[in-house]
């Protein structure tokens, strides 16, 4: 297991407020924003209430375990080094082996005719395995989140991406437009109330 200790000037409960983030183009389809209007609030952007600032730490590695960038488990350390937290990063495959082989081949048949698809095959997840009684979260021991990878209630993870950096330096009622990484497929307005 790698660890990973990257220093972070903020602390995860530095994001404050009230802020809203709105799809306001969608120029081709997306598998987690359906149509324009869509609002997100501040726990919409993060796994299932897993910290902003700790999911931004972990968002790489997730997306590295996703497209097999390495095999392992990884760990990741809080950006808030006194509260001493850990997740450990992690996939499970829930595709047998014979439907990835189909899975795949169909995906390139299609990708022939029309336009690449992605359809991961693993799930990723984030657990607790180091826990502190000083954090706000109170995270239980082995507390398992889950990164998103279909789920339209969320924020798309790459989305999440783009915007968190903002979250920190906006100011009241303040908006911003920030484009999807994905070829600009989204656009977000993010706004503090």
């Amino acid at each position: 297991m790698r660890s990973q200790n990257f220093p972070n000037k903020y602390c995860p409960f530095e994001v404050t407020g009230d802020y809203y983030i709105k799809v306001v183009g969608l120029n081709k389809r997306c598998r987690y924003h359906r149509k324009k209007g869509q609002e997100y609030s501040l726990e919409q952007i993060s796994p299932q209430g897993l910290c902003p600032a700790f999911f931004q730490r972990a968002y790489p590695f997730c997306l590295s375990l996703l497209y097999n960038g390495h095999g392992g488990k990884i760990s990741i350390k809080c950006p808030n080094k006194k509260y001493g937290l850990e997740l450990e990063v992690y996939k499970k495959c829930f595709w047998p082996k014979i439907s990835i082989m189909v899975k795949n081949k169909i995906l390139k048949l299609i990708a022939k005719v029309c336009r690449p698809l992605d359809i991961p095959n693993e799930n990723i997840y984030l657990k607790i395995v180091k826990t502190n009684t000083q954090c706000p979260k109170d995270y239980p021991l082995n507390k398992i989140f889950r990164f998103n990878i279909w789920n339209t209630n969320e924020i798309c993870p790459a989305g999440f991406a783009q915007i968190f950096p903002y979250l920190f330096n906006l100011k009241e009622k303040e908006a911003r437009t920030i484009p999807c990484p994905d070829d600009e497929v989204v656009t977000y307005e993010i706004k503090k109330r």
